[in-house]
């Protein structure tokens, strides 16, 4: 899985938008007066949560949302694993990359899955082309990373000259 500094921030950045919109439409609403739409009837989504009208397919979301909560840190939310996998597979259970042998809903590569393997679906085995499997253990790095970025001796990120 390829998860690394300024490609992870920029794949979730692109994937929110495919996931959640980009706003363009608030501001065709708002005729370019620059004063927010007012919405009314729509559902509020905690922060963090998936919205009912995602693109995110509803066999998946239960998966994610336990996936999520395997993790104590409120960074590791199901919106962010989930624009984690639109950005990866498309939500694809069948995704490959096979230059750099990725593979799944997640883009595991079998190695790095198995130093992380999670059975997600408790079926006794883990196997990186499960989706439910694949996405726990996603869930799993993702809260190691996120638990090693705050350590207080993390490297500070550098731009690139």
């Amino acid at each position: 899985m390829a998860l690394a500094g300024v490609a992870t921030a920029t794949a979730v950045a692109v994937a929110g938008f495919a996931l959640f919109g980009s706003g363009s439409d608030e501001d065709e609403d708002r005729g370019g007066r620059g004063t927010p739409a007012v919405l009314t009837g729509t559902p509020v989504v905690a922060a963090g949560e998936i919205p009912q009208n995602s693109d995110v397919p509803e066999a998946l979301r239960p998966v994610i949302v336990g996936a999520a909560r395997r993790c104590t840190d409120a960074e590791v939310t199901p919106a962010l694993l989930a624009a984690l996998l639109k950005a990866e597979s498309g939500f694809d259970a069948n995704a490959a990359r096979p230059a750099s042998d990725e593979h799944g809903i997640a883009m595991w590569t079998p190695s790095v899955f198995r130093a992380w393997a999670v059975d997600g679906d408790g079926d006794g085995d883990k196997d990186h082309l499960s989706p439910p499997d694949a996405i726990h253990t996603m869930s799993l790095y993702v809260c190691w990373l996120d638990q090693r970025f705050k350590q207080p001796d993390c490297p500070p990120r550098t731009s690139p000259r």
